[in-house]
């Protein structure tokens, strides 16, 4: 997330009385160091607040969504011959 962006959710989270994240990255593995497990550690549980989405929305902010993984597709179109 750029700095621009976490400053505009800063100042709008503060404005709504609500608790403002640090906006740290996330540590990157080891080499041979095993993924997380699903759901340990995978950040933005901040933003799964209702009232932050809400005063997000209030000021704008739509915030970005997880990209389906490639080769994870919905059974893209095929060529017919």
């Amino acid at each position: 997330m750029d700095p621009a962006e976490q400053q505009k959710i800063a100042k709008c989270l503060r404005a709504a009385g609500l608790p403002v994240p640090s906006f740290t990255p996330r540590p990157s593995r080891a080499p041979g160091e095993a993924p997380p497990t699903p759901g340990q550690n995978r950040g933005g549980g901040e933003f799964a607040d209702p009232k932050v989405r809400a005063a997000l929305q209030g000021c704008g902010i739509t915030l970005p969504t997880r990209q389906p993984r490639a080769g994870g597709g919905s059974g893209g179109a095929t060529a017919a011959a």
